[in-house]
């Protein structure tokens, strides 16, 4: 099966100062059925369970993540904190006690869920190290980008953005 380049973690810290005890949930897509595919590992107190979901189409996976973020919400011994890893974003990280207020789990939901929408686009790209003459350093080379050619895209017009975009959330 061929798998997205692309993953989404949610990391789930019970302590700041001992990640043995946080437990993660891991979602890829499946590039041949178009479907996503979760797995999510319980620390269980040191007896670590994982759980695999597969052929989640894309409504059963936000109706999983509401009923994530919900419960986190009502749980009495809540995570202290959450942390989002998502393709080609920076990671966010909330007090856990943020999923009481419904924007914070409605801002995740929706933020998860653009993510989902970009796993066909998007191609992980990682650093190389170049080898220079003895007398210069390494460096990292990139390989995807110029200065040149950044100036060049720069000059093009952008092209349209596919989905929805809204400010109401910053209205002074």
């Amino acid at each position: 099966m061929a798998y997205s380049d692309a993953c989404i973690t949610i990391h789930l810290i019970h302590d700041i100062t001992d990640n043995k005890m946080d437990d993660k949930i891991h979602i890829v897509k499946n590039l041949e059925t178009g479907d996503f595919e979760l797995t999510y590992t319980d620390q269980n107190n040191g007896a670590p369970v994982t759980h695999k979901v597969s052929n989640m189409y894309r409504e059963y996976m936000t109706d999983y993540l509401y009923m994530l973020f919900k419960n986190q919400a009502l749980d009495e011994e809540r995570y202290k904190h959450v942390q989002l890893t998502l393709p080609a974003m920076p990671r966010i990280i909330v007090s856990g006690k943020k999923f009481k207020d419904v924007y914070y789990r409605q801002h995740f939901l929706d933020t998860i869920s653009n993510s989902l929408d970009m796993f066909d686009d998007i191609t992980s790209l990682t650093k190389k190290t170049v080898r220079r003459p003895s007398s210069a350093p390494l460096r990292p080379s990139y390989g995807y980008e110029t200065p040149v050619s950044r100036r060049q895209s720069m000059q093009q017009p952008p092209e349209l953005v596919r989905g929805r975009m809204s400010f109401y959330d910053f209205d002074d």
